[in-house]
């Protein structure tokens, strides 16, 4: 992108790709000629930040933390119209940060349509870490070895505090690759329903009245 930038007449050095982990973020958040910062990740490295342009030349700061989006779906609803975005999460590997993570579904089709997920989800988990060349391979590839370990590390507590009804088991020995995991019947504290994971793993929860999904 900053070669495009540059080949199409925007002086050198006025667009710049740094590449790097929190030291990065932590010069960038402090340095004195930088005048507003825009960050995406977790409400912790926010507050980090926040904190690092407050201390600095007080630079603007916008931050979007911790996204934990829901997906309701009613007895009314066109079924496979609303498998397209529930899926779309789990396929996409699950960084994303307005994508839904948790999915209520009425107790009169939650049975029907988890049973409908779960299948396109282990479809598509069949094709996971094939020949990248191949239009049938699917591409859940996390973007870090250490954000691989951080989703497996989340799919074995929540293992403890719901019902894991498929996926969550890394795939191969190399490359950055999770199966896709769908939770059910999660308990109410339930570290999957209050935290970002950044990965593919959906939590489901049947519901018996709109004003209770709602709320």
């Amino acid at each position: 992108m900053v070669s495009l930038a540059t080949q199409v007449g925007i002086p050198p050095g006025t667009l710049n790709c740094l590449i790097g982990g929190p030291d990065v973020g932590e010069a960038l958040s402090s340095h004195m000629d930088i005048r507003k910062i825009r960050f995406t990740a977790s409400i912790k490295a926010g507050k980090l930040i926040q904190v690092a342009a407050a201390n600095s030349n007080l630079k603007s700061v916008t931050l979007e933390l911790g996204g934990e989006s829901p997906l309701i779906v009613f007895p009314n609803a066109d079924l496979e119209r609303a498998l397209q975005p529930a899926t779309m999460f789990l396929l996409m590997n699950g960084q994303g940060c307005a994508l839904p993570t948790r999915l209520y579904v009425h107790e009169t089709i939650a049975d029907e349509f988890t049973a409908k997920l779960k299948n396109i989800v282990e479809e598509h988990g069949r094709n996971i870490g094939g020949d990248p060349t191949l239009p049938s391979t699917s591409s859940s590839l996390l973007y870090h070895r250490h954000q691989k370990e951080v989703v497996l590390s989340y799919i074995q507590t929540e293992i403890k505090e719901a019902t894991l009804l498929t996926g969550g088991k890394p795939i191969g020995a190399k490359g950055c690759y999770v199966e896709p995991a769908i939770f059910v019947d999660p308990h109410p504290d339930a570290k999957v329903l209050r935290e970002e994971i950044f990965g593919p793993v959906l939590v489901s929860l049947g519901f018996p009245l709109r004003t209770r999904s709602l709320s």
